[in-house]
């Protein structure tokens, strides 16, 4: 799917996915730690690639294309997603 071609924000959902962790701590041992992290993140799916999606937590003025703002975006490459999961959601009306 490519980017959205309406003045509607995307769908809701429910990103399941893994991320990288590191530790800058100083250790006395060269055992790996070898743990990732299991993310999940909600939001309007704005953008959703090949490669990767895009979400965006929050909006105001989302019944006004002129007037809409967003904040609180994450784009998250493919490989890393488990699963997206839609949620059901009240559309802003415009």
């Amino acid at each position: 799917m490519a980017k959205r071609r309406d003045d509607r924000p995307g769908p809701l959902v429910c990103v399941y996915w893994v991320d990288a962790t590191a530790d800058a701590a100083w250790d006395d041992t060269w055992q790996p730690r070898g743990k990732t992290a299991h993310c999940i993140s909600v939001g309007w799916l704005v953008e959703d690639t090949e490669h990767h999606v895009t979400l965006v937590r929050d909006m105001a003025d989302a019944h006004d294309k002129e007037a809409r703002i967003s904040g609180g975006r994450a784009t998250i490459p493919r490989a890393w997603i488990e699963e997206i999961v839609r949620q059901a959601e009240r559309r802003p009306k415009g």
